[in-house]
């Protein structure tokens, strides 16, 4: 069921930790229904999105006319994208959008897409100015 899913639990104790601890400038934000949150952090609006609706990638004029429409639609600064199982890093109208690899190891459904992914996330900083101030993959295969 959708309360006692592992993910769930695993980042709501997280989410319990950071708030009890001395960290004030650290938020957790989780798409809990739909294809899309949007949020803010340090002024900037920022735009998670699974990503099953859009295309594999944001190359082709079809997946950037997605994205582009998504931008007006959600005026966001940054963007995340999940659901594909590569890492990558994008832009959309001078916005980035950072997509993940996956944690998962490859099966059945990545070997159909011929898709091999490193363990990747990436972490980047923000300032008052810039959504992206720098950028950092962090493989994840040895945690």
């Amino acid at each position: 069921s959708k309360e006692a899913n592992a993910d769930r639990l695993v980042y709501s104790r997280l989410e319990y930790i950071l708030r009890e601890s001395e960290y004030d400038n650290v938020n957790f934000v989780r798409n809990e229904a739909g294809n899309y949150t949007n949020f803010t952090m340090r002024g900037h609006k920022g735009h998670l999105r699974h990503g099953q609706n859009s295309l594999s990638h944001i190359g082709t004029s079809s997946g950037k006319n997605r994205w582009r429409g998504w931008k007006i639609d959600n005026e966001f600064d940054i963007a995340y994208w999940g659901h594909y199982h590569s890492e990558e890093v994008d832009d959309v109208y001078g916005s980035p959008v950072l997509r993940a690899g996956s944690l998962n190891p490859e099966a059945d459904y990545e070997e159909g897409l011929s898709e091999k992914s490193r363990t990747v996330v990436r972490m980047h900083g923000v300032s008052d100015e810039r959504p992206l101030t720098w950028s950092y993959p962090l493989d994840l295969k040895d945690y």
